[in-house]
Formats: structure tokens, sequence, C-alpha cells
């Protein structure tokens, strides 16, 4: 009778047991089914340069069940490195990709042919209003509001506009810029650069000092920098005004190698990217009051809105 209760027992209390584990399984397996992952894939050969919309996207993702990681796709990959990094982040058990990618052409083809429209989503690069889901910023009112800066606080006639790569943004940039430049009386001219960054330097300095210009428009890094670089070089006061994300554009911003930067929000359009997502509702009301870009300078890159832009990760 003793061993028969003792055995009774044993069976209850491994029953018991295995409801116990069935549960917390059951627990386990719904929410992992329930959080939602998302990849970033980035292009650059440096992961910091992104590090602004990272923490915008994992603010976003806070209190609501999200993952959010960025992979980085070093820039001699090219497009093919983006594609396969979105492949591999799908395989690896993502929900969504948001990609800001380096050839947007490129992506959106490979989007098509995937039938991926409602899992890739692109961020910072790309055409304001394409049929791809995506947060950009409109590069075309960037050079409108650019163009209007640089004619009512400086007396540029001639100014240069220098990128060392085309693409989309570029093009959209450069059109835009000449366009309205050219309608306030300011000549302005396009030059594709090399993209050998000592090049361009050699090229922007030698520019520079020529003098057959009063104002440069770089944009991107490698045009920037070296725009930037050879103004604090030269004794000459030519004008640099730069379309650029980077930190090191604010920091030649603030040693007066840059007279004027058109930054686009990062921070924001990680944030937005998340919403974008997981909650459309609330990513449509920020979306239509959120402007993605700001035109700073000297005078205004330490105010309160700016300051939280320029520099998002001091306290």
């Amino acid at each position: 009778m003793k061993n028969r209760k003792i055995i009774i027992g044993f069976i209850i209390a491994f029953f018991c047991l295995l409801l116990i584990e069935t549960f917390i399984y059951l627990t386990y397996s719904n929410t992992q089914k329930d959080e939602v992952k998302i990849s970033f894939i980035v292009t650059g050969d440096n992961l910091d340069e992104w590090e602004s919309m990272k923490a915008g996207a994992e603010t976003a993702a806070l209190d609501k069940d999200v993952s959010v990681d960025f992979v980085n796709v070093p820039v001699d990959l090219g497009s093919e490195g983006e594609q396969e990094a979105v492949l591999r982040a799908f395989n690896d058990g993502a929900d969504y990709a948001v990609v800001a990618t380096s050839d947007y052409p490129a992506m959106i083809s490979f989007i098509n042919e995937r039938q991926l429209f409602n899992k890739v989503f692109l961020a910072r690069n790309g055409a304001l209003n394409a049929t791809i889901n995506g947060v950009v910023a409109d590069d075309e009112a960037i050079a409108t509001d650019f163009s209007r800066y640089i004619s009512f606080n400086y007396n540029c006639k001639n100014i240069l506009i220098v990128s060392s790569h085309e693409d989309v943004n570029v093009d959209t940039l450069k059109e835009s810029l000449i366009e309205n430049l050219d309608s306030k009386g300011i000549k302005a001219e396009y030059r594709l650069m090399s993209s050998d960054p000592s090049v361009i330097k050699k090229s922007l300095y030698n520019i520079e000092i020529l003098g057959n210009y009063d104002g440069i428009i770089t944009l991107d890094y490698y045009t920037m920098e070296g725009a930037a670089s050879g103004k604090l070089r030269i004794n000459r006061d030519i004008k640099v005004f730069s379309v650029d994300n980077s930190q090191e554009a604010v920091y030649y911003l603030d040693s007066q190698g840059i007279n004027a930067l058109a930054f686009k929000d990062d921070y924001s359009m990680g944030f937005l990217a998340v919403l974008q997502i997981t909650d459309k509702k609330e990513y449509g009301n920020m979306a239509s009051n959120a402007p993605l870009y700001y035109i700073a300078d000297r005078e205004n890159m330490y105010s309160d809105e700016l300051e939280k832009v320029l520099f998002p990760f001091v306290k």
C-alpha cells in the first residue's frame, strides 16, 4: 500500500511538472512569436555614421515588443552586398528590413523582383512619394530652402556644385539647386568629381585657390571634407555650403570650414521607420509634422532645436 501511494504521488508530480513545462513553453513561444524583428541594412565603412538613426529606431522600439538590429554593408560590396544582407536578415528571422541604400534603382528592382513590397522599407536615401514604402527627406524642399538661405545671407554670384558620385538624391538636389539659384540671379553649375578622396581634396583646393567661384555647394561626405579642409587652408574668403549628415560636417561647421549645413534628421528617420511598420496611426500623425531636415549655421547650431539633432549624444 505504501509503495502504491509513492508510485501514485510520483505520477502526479510527473504530470504536474509536465503541465508546468508545457505552460512555460507555450508562453515563451507566444512571446517570441509576438516580437517584431526589424533589421536595418546600412552602407558605409563606419557604423558610427548611423548611430543617430540607430538611436531613433531603438527609442521607437521601446515598449512595443520590437527588436532592432543594424547590419553594416561595406561600401565596396555595393548594391549586391545590400541585397545579400536583406536576404540574410530574413533567413535569420527578421520580419522586416529597413534599407538605407547606396543604389536606389538597383534596390527598387530587387524589391520588385522578389516581391518584398510589404517587407522591405527605405530610409534616408530614395525618392519622395515613391511606390516603395520609406522615410526620406524631401530633397527638392532642401534645395529650395538652402537656395533661399544662401541668396538671403550671402552675396554669392557664381557657385560650383560638386559630388563624388551620382544617385537619385544627388540628381534631385543638383537639379533643384541649379534651378532655384538661377531664379535668384545666382549662376550655378555642377561638376562630378573623382571618387578618390585624395584627388577630390587636391582638386577642390586648387579650385578654391583659383578663385573662379565665390561659393561651393557639396552634396556628399568626400566633397564636403575636401572643400571644408581647403577653405581652412587658404586665406581667400570662399563660401562653403554642404548637404551632409556626418559628425565631421558638424565639426567643420563649428570650426568655420563650412558656412552652412543642410542636415538630414537621421534620428527622426530611424524613429519613423520603426513606427511605419509597427504603428501606422502614430506614424501618420508624426510624419506629417516632421521636416526631416534642418539648415544650420554658426548662429543657430547651438539652439535648443538644432543641438539635439546635431549633437544627439551630448547630454
